[in-house]
């Protein structure tokens, strides 16, 4: 199996906050185990809709659904790689600059 980088992008979540419900987004970035990039993004999303803290939080309303965006899944360069020569220390710095 691979790992991938999958950068997510969630809009028009109605969530009831301090001054009321209002529409808000969020960015996400999640390393999966695939076979395939296909297979990455669907276990990204998937982590996403059944996080139970969003769930709960998130008032829906079928008129006008929440959506989830995804840019295309990347092979992502693990640590266990950076050990060995042929590791690309800036595909690693971009990956890490990423994630934080």
């Amino acid at each position: 199996m691979t790992t991938y980088l999958v950068r997510l992008n969630g809009q028009n979540f109605l969530i009831d906050r301090d001054g009321g419900p209002r529409k808000m987004r969020f960015y996400s970035t999640r390393l999966v185990e695939a076979e395939d990039p296909k297979q990455a993004e669907i276990l990204a999303l998937d982590f996403i809709r059944n996080d139970t803290r969003l769930q709960d939080t998130v008032l829906t309303d079928v008129s006008d659904p929440p959506m989830i965006y995804h840019d295309p899944a990347a092979a992502a360069v693990t640590l266990r790689e950076c050990g060995s020569a042929h590791c690309d220390h800036a595909a690693l710095s971009h990956v890490q600059s990423e994630c934080h």
